[in-house]
């Protein structure tokens, strides 16, 4: 290389690396102005840090001087065998840059298994690409700010998160608030590929609302989610994982879901149009099949049959239905008058000084009939009211009026991680009943697991599992929080029929809203240390924040 070559690259990288000095001091001033709880050294520590350790869910490809350099379109050919089970097989598809598609497929079907295949860059995906992975159990020792990046605050504070949150550690936070840190690192990094894996559990509405806006501005993206509503607000391509084939469909989920009628309709016609001529044809060949003068055209029109099979209509997988058994009661369940709740905040030395108030003058009517879902921004006091009607916690002061026959019946997720995960599924509920009802309750709820230990179940299993639970305990009143959580859309269709028919009363913490329209009529907003009625449908209020 001569030495004008030498000198312009020496040039060119000092004017290079005082760009990104000027960058990086910007951000520095940004980051304090917005979060002035760090000195300019710890920032600059810190994204030094960053730039030298590489994630274990983000595959940032070979470095190029213009972020943006991948522009094709993503072609795979997709053929994937994992611990002895076929996911997918010799299935070509192309991933047009810059659209947004949903991955479908029934539960279990390995579409999580799919993601992490790609994020490893299996299937011949390019090196240049750059690829994150959001993933379900994601945990870390870095600090939040750390993790998501120092110019990353607002994008998490719209997604909840307080200035204190900020300093805390991913392992640290619940399952809710790590999901929501992984949000604000993809949305901050705009991968050329980035793979969403139920990103909405664990969300509140207005968080939700946030996700679904930013989606749009980011490159490609690929999303499993239960969530109908969410796939429709964020996917234009919906790829369908079934028969280890992958099938493209345009549209989001409902018109994928409209497709598949049609197809459905066809292929029914098609059988029964090619079944009438095949009648008909053999009603020929029996009736004329020993007659001499006809048994030549019976004999063509057996060879015609021959080159016209009947087609195989596809088969559809059983409804699941679900039954939660009550011994149900008429009349007023719970009556909550005037009550105030709070949480004690003890001081730095232990002793306590003041109370956060939660509730300031809650009323509350819940008859056998009632079906209310509990909406608002996390922190706003939601989990604290269920808390309040199973009676784990109590109130400061008011009335609090119970029917002498209530029987609560519980579903939380946080108790499904408290299970004894060495014990098998079976005796777990022989505990309390004997085998034949046990056994029942499991098929009841579509767990064909016999024994399996609790520890191996997936997270929809175990969530069934807790809904057999709760049916043997046959309660009059249900109180759920999230429990769509993990269910496939199948099983969350079985879980809204059955609660419609359950002969009691449904309060629910929840953010599907396709789940929410179909089963509950009275919304009501926690916020403000007040819970009030919402005077029109939960689609309504989904709206109605999108304006503050």
């Amino acid at each position: 290389m001569g030495s004008k070559s030498k000198k312009y690259l020496k040039l060119k990288n000092t004017k290079a690396a005082a760009m990104k000095k000027d960058e990086l001091k910007k951000k520095m001033e940004a980051a304090l102005e917005e979060y002035p709880f760090e000195t300019e050294e710890e920032i600059t520590k810190k994204e030094t840090k960053k730039k030298a350790y590489v994630e274990a869910e983000s595959s940032e490809g070979e470095s190029t001087d213009n972020e943006n350099a991948y522009y094709d379109d993503i072609e795979m050919d997709l053929d994937l065998f994992v611990n002895n089970k076929l996911i997918v097989e010799n299935s070509p598809i192309s991933l047009i840059r810059n659209k947004k598609y949903g991955l479908v497929g029934r539960n279990g079907i390995g579409k999580t298994t799919l993601l992490k295949a790609i994020r490893k860059r299996q299937f011949g995906i390019p090196k240049a690409l750059k690829i994150h992975l959001l993933k379900q159990d994601y945990v870390s020792d870095e600090k939040i700010i750390d993790y998501v990046g120092i110019d990353g605050g607002k994008i998490l504070q719209n997604l909840g998160f307080k200035k204190e949150q900020l300093q805390q550690t991913l392992r640290e936070m619940s399952g809710g608030w790590r999901m929501r840190a992984q949000l604000a690192k993809a949305i901050h990094l705009n991968p050329d590929l980035l793979l969403l894996d139920e990103p909405t559990n664990f969300l509140d509405i207005h968080a939700i609302n946030f996700l679904e806006s930013q989606i749009e501005n980011l490159k490609t993206v690929i999303i499993v989610s239960h969530d109908r509503n969410f796939l429709n607000n964020t996917t234009d391509t919906t790829l369908l994982l079934h028969n280890y084939k992958i099938e493209t469909y345009n549209g989001n989920y409902s018109a994928f879901v409209k497709q598949k009628e049609e197809e459905r309709i066809r292929a029914v016609r098609e059988y029964d149009s090619i079944k009438a001529q095949r009648d008909h044809m053999e009603s020929f060949i029996n009736r004329f099949r020993a007659n001499a003068k006809r048994s030549s055209q019976a004999q063509s029109r057996i060879k015609l049959m021959e080159k016209i099979p009947l087609p195989e209509l596809a088969k559809e997988a059983p409804q699941m239905k679900f039954r939660i058994k009550t011994q149900a009661v008429k009349g007023v369940l719970v009556e909550i008058e005037n009550t105030v709740f709070s949480y004690p905040i003890p001081s730095k030395d232990g002793e306590t000084i003041n109370k956060k108030v939660i509730f300031k003058d809650l009323s509350l009517r819940i008859d056998t009939g009632s079906r209310m879902v509990i909406v608002g921004e996390n922190g706003m006091g939601k989990s604290t009211l269920l808390r309040l009607l199973t009676q784990n916690i109590f109130p400061d002061s008011g009335k609090v009026t119970l029917h002498p026959a209530l029987k609560i019946g519980y579903f939380a997720q946080h108790h499904l991680d408290h299970l004894d995960h060495e014990q098998g599924a079976l005796s777990l509920l022989m505990k309390t009943y004997d085998e034949e009802t046990s056994r029942a309750a499991l098929s009841n709820f579509g767990l064909q697991i016999n024994n399996q230990k609790i520890g191996t179940l997936s997270g929809g299993q175990k969530s069934r599992l807790a809904f057999a639970l709760l049916s043997l305990e046959k309660p009059n009143m249900l109180i759920m929080d999230e429990p769509t959580n993990h269910l496939d859309m199948e099983t969350i269709d079985a879980l809204a029929d059955a609660l419609i028919n359950f002969e009691g009363a449904v309060i629910c913490v929840s953010h599907d809203l396709a789940f929410i329209q179909k089963v509950f009529n009275e919304v009501y907003i926690c916020e403000n240390q007040e819970l009030t009625f919402f005077r029109g449908s939960p689609l309504d209020y989904k709206e109605s924040i999108k304006e503050h």
